[in-house]
């Protein structure tokens, strides 16, 4: 399941999402301070400011959402590595267990 294609494809989603996101980001808080900055409207500073904070408590909602994405993704990955790992432990045994029993028959023989 792990190598289908729709899988591929949506993890690749997520890591373009992630650097999206990351480049959307700088663009959002640099316009949420020049928001916040503005002193010509007065009447307006208020809901600047509101948009400022507002947008301070869903930031971290947004990264948290990226880094899970990125952990998926890294997630993706290693569990990708376990049947590799797998593969050489039982590569590893079977060399190990035939040295074993070469080594024992030339001692009983």
């Amino acid at each position: 399941r792990c190598w289908s294609p729709s899988w591929q494809w949506r993890r690749f989603v997520f890591v373009e999402q992630f650097v999206f996101g990351n480049l959307v980001l700088p663009v959002v808080l640099l316009t949420q301070l020049v928001l916040v900055g503005s002193l010509s409207w007065r009447w307006r500073r208020s809901v600047f400011v509101e948009q400022f904070v507002l947008g301070n408590l869903v930031l971290p909602v947004v990264l948290l959402t990226q880094l899970v994405l990125v952990g998926r993704f890294v997630f993706g990955n290693l569990v990708l590595l376990v049947p590799l790992v797998a593969v050489e432990e039982f590569v590893f045994v079977n060399l190990v267990a035939r040295a074993v029993r070469v080594a024992g028959a030339s001692r009983l023989g």
